[in-house]
């Protein structure tokens, strides 16, 4: 197998560029408002950061670059029903500009951050983080990615997705549960 002796580079989602900034918010900045305000500022937050996404594919284009990392938090609070609601309203948006990452052969990914812990003895950490990770499915669903190794049609790949992560939570529950049961024998 022949080795290429260029690395291939990645763009990791923070930059110090402005062109390829991503805007965020607070839940208690979010939770100062009602709800149709909490929608119109989720609404102008993934506006904005769906059009900063599309300037860093363009970047990584223009520089070469073959790998491109979001962030974690790229669209703030969408793995609630409220911003669930308001990212599927850029279906359209997030689908063209995948498409045109997937022509550039630009590969995405993203990275859950330090909180997502599935291994957690605490079902409400597992359960976040079980929440989150479906959100970063539903984003790369949504920006049309390619699913390799997903035996499902694409229709059905979200719940292939969801049925996994709970039984990877459930095995891991009931191997937690045998080895205090078995420390438990052993005292």
């Amino acid at each position: 197998m022949k080795v290429n002796p260029t690395p291939t580079l990645g763009l990791v989602c923070m930059t110090q560029s402005e062109r390829v900034r991503f805007k965020t918010i607070t839940r208690t900045q979010l939770h100062k408002s009602g709800e149709a305000q909490q929608r119109e500022i989720l609404r102008g937050l993934y506006r904005h950061n769906q059009e900063r996404l599309a300037d860093g594919f363009a970047f990584c284009k223009e520089h070469g670059i073959g790998l491109f990392r979001m962030s974690s938090d790229l669209f703030p609070f969408s793995d609630t029903p409220l911003g669930e609601e308001v990212l599927r309203d850029f279906t359209a948006q997030l689908k063209r500009i995948g498409e045109q990452a997937e022509a550039m052969r630009l590969r995405l990914v993203m990275h859950p951050d330090q909180y997502v812990v599935l291994s957690s003895d605490h079902d409400h950490v597992v359960e976040n983080a079980r929440r989150v990770l479906m959100m970063h499915g539903l984003i790369m669903d949504l920006l049309a990615q390619p699913r390799e190794g997903v035996p499902a049609p694409l229709g059905q790949v979200q719940d292939a997705r969801r049925q996994a992560l709970r039984v990877q939570a459930q095995v891991h529950h009931i191997d937690r549960r045998h080895q205090q049961l078995g420390a438990h024998a052993g005292q």
